[in-house]
């Protein structure tokens, strides 16, 4: 019998993403101006960060725009992964045996255990025995019979180490807190003032309509969330010799996505220098640091965490030096286009702003940014996967919830799955589209085309050669059905990585009469 404590993260997290979907593409649509395909195309596209635009923003609302900025919000991976910190710190005190101070009552099927000592307690139909007094350290040794499973309780720990661990989750939550505020709030800012002390850029933004503080705030999200929606029709290449919102920009695609983790290991690093010897701060932040994958699922170890670092520098600046090289179009000063080169790079692996139209680019740098769409969630997913340990007891030896494979492994393994997805789409796109592809007079719609708008939407990143005469993507001039083939490449993508059992808390080993109950622990991330 299936485990009763299992969680299916993977299909709780498609839940949450096409919830928010649908809820968004029927505010969207009501709000009127837009068909409802195209608006569950925008909602999808802020939900999976892709970002891909059939209708440019700014024949939007405001209202519509704040419903994408909302749900970006809401869906990106910095705000899901601290609501499972969240969550498991509401599981923490009433699942945890023999845990910390304010409660010790485990919950599996109606027994109670009361601070570790011998009390045996028949609720329902399981009985539980506690075998010894506990001195010191707890250590339990229980067997609990039922009418479904026969199993023995190891344990589930010291109890200062317990506390120790449940309150690094609460310091955990709050860094994550101010992670997500600290860097929306500051960037808004910066920009803010910055188009409000810019008359050049400011007189821009009026004459299409634009409120600048809007801009700033909805700017500043976009980036961060590596949503890509600008309100400019033309993404950024009406800003691009403008050098400090391309600076900030670039810092909040990195932080927000790809380099989250390096990020996030980097500040409580920090912290763990600056608390005092002996506080309780700075015990929780060592213990995050000497136990990152089981406290959080996007914290890494130091070794992993500079090898991640490593190979997200290596792809950047190898399109980098692809682009500079092949590029033939120049913007300014060699200074200003080495920056919109990094910015465009940057928004390449997850973000999908441009400083120019990709159609004009070089095919061979059109190339590249498929590869680099394609691979965007390899690094750290595959990060996450060899890590994708935990600790049985503080202590004992590391268990591999997977077999063991190496980061190469697991690479060849995802690039092999994702291919079949990226067929597919582009199968039913080009039967879908047929009638533009044998038209021989309109090279505009080409299998290339759909391959880049089907990478670009399975990869979460939002770019697309577009179509001549417009400022959309080239879904824009797709049928429905050819959209609706792109919402689910979008949902697809954003989940790619996760595992079904993401998040385990106490519960029963499957597919076994005798099993170890284990204590709750995290396991898979949301890459």
């Amino acid at each position: 019998m299936p485990s009763i404590n299992r969680i299916k993260f993977l299909s709780i997290h498609y839940a949450y993403i096409i919830s928010w979907t649908l809820f968004a593409s029927v505010l969207i649509y009501v709000l009127g101006g837009i068909s409802y395909i195209d608006a569950l195309l925008l909602a999808s596209g802020a939900a999976t960060q892709s970002g891909l635009n059939p209708v440019n923003l700014d024949r939007l609302s405001i209202s519509q725009q704040v419903v994408l900025w909302a749900v970006a919000m809401v869906t990106n991976v910095v705000f899901v992964n601290s609501l499972l910190v969240l969550f498991r710190l509401c599981w923490f005190p009433g699942r945890s045996w023999g845990g910390i101070p304010e409660a010790k009552m485990p919950l599996l099927g109606g027994v109670r255990q009361d601070k570790g000592y011998g009390t045996i307690e028949r609720m329902g139909s399981c009985e539980v025995s506690n075998k010894a007094e506990i001195h010191g350290p707890v250590r339990y040794q229980t067997r609990i019979e039922s009418p479904w499973q026969s199993l023995t309780v190891s344990s589930d720990w010291d109890e200062d180490e317990l506390d120790v661990e449940y309150r690094a989750l609460k310091a955990l939550l709050f860094i994550l807190f101010g992670y997500f505020v600290m860097f929306h709030l500051i960037a808004a800012s910066v920009l803010a003032l910055w188009i409000r002390f810019n008359p050049f850029y400011g007189e821009l933004l009026m004459t299409n309509g634009i409120d600048r503080s809007w801009w700033a705030i909805f700017t500043a999200s976009s980036a961060f969330n590596d949503l890509g929606y600008t309100l400019t029709a033309d993404s950024m290449a009406s800003f691009r010799g403008a050098a400090l919102p391309l600076i900030v920009m670039t810092f909040l695609i990195v932080i927000g996505n790809t380099g989250f983790p390096c990020m996030l290991r980097f500040i409580i690093w920090m912290l763990s220098k600056v608390t005092p010897r002996g506080g309780s701060l700075r015990k929780e932040v060592r213990f995050l640091l000497d136990r990152p994958r089981g406290c959080f699922m996007l914290l890494f170890p130091a070794a992993d965490t500079w090898r991640l670092v490593g190979v997200l520098g290596l792809l950047n600046v190898v399109d980098l030096v692809i682009f500079i090289a092949l590029d033939q179009q120049h913007y300014g000063t060699p200074g200003i286009q080495i920056l919109n080169g990094v910015f465009q790079i940057a928004s390449t692996r997850t973000a999908g702003f441009t400083i120019a139209s990709l159609r004009d680019l070089c095919p061979a740098v059109q190339v590249s940014f498929v590869v680099m769409m394609y691979i965007s969630a390899f690094p750290t997913a595959a990060t996450v996967r060899k890590t994708d340990t935990y600790k049985g007891g503080m202590g004992d030896a590391d268990m591999d919830v997977n077999s063991p494979k190496s980061l190469i492994a697991h690479i060849q393994d995802q690039l092999g799955f994702d291919i079949w997805y990226i067929f597919l789409g582009i199968f039913l796109i080009a039967i879908a589209e047929g009638r533009h592809l044998h038209d021989h007079t309109n090279q505009d719609v080409s299998l290339f085309a759909i391959l880049f708008e089907v990478v670009s939407a399975y990869g979460t990143v939002g770019l697309s050669l577009g179509y001549p005469g417009t400022e959309t993507g080239l879904c824009a001039q797709f049928g429905v059905m050819s959209k609706i083939v792109l919402v689910a490449m979008q949902v697809r993508g954003r989940h790619r990585g996760l595992s079904k059992n993401a998040v385990i808390f106490p519960g029963l080993a499957e597919g076994r009469e005798d099993s170890t109950l284990e204590r709750e622990r995290l396991l898979l991330a949301v890459p």
